[in-house]
């Protein structure tokens, strides 16, 4: 079973911050966060690492008229996902590696 600890305040700052704009340099984020780009960048990392970041996304809007599209859907939407391993606790998350 996987250690479990309490989910940092800056981890939720970055992920917030990722939500609001995921293609933010990591100046940017660490500038928003109130940390050094080297700290930034490390919890950004143990984040993917551990798996609470899965992977970057874009938000799609309807293709402009004139377009041709495959899809009746006018619109998809993704972003950062972060999710907490099936042995942690309500409020934790899974250490990272």
């Amino acid at each position: 079973m996987p250690a479990v600890r309490s989910f940092p305040e800056l981890d939720r700052e970055i992920l917030a911050q990722l939500q609001r704009d995921g293609r933010q340099t990591i100046t940017e984020l660490a500038k928003r966060v109130r940390v050094s780009v080297s700290r930034g960048q490390r919890r950004l990392r143990d984040l993917e690492r551990s798996g609470v970041i899965s992977g970057y996304h874009a938000t799609l809007t309807a293709p402009p008229s004139g377009w041709a599209s495959r899809s009746r859907s006018s619109s998809t939407c993704a972003t950062v996902t972060a999710s907490s391993s099936p042995h942690s606790t309500k409020g934790s998350w899974p250490s990272p590696r």
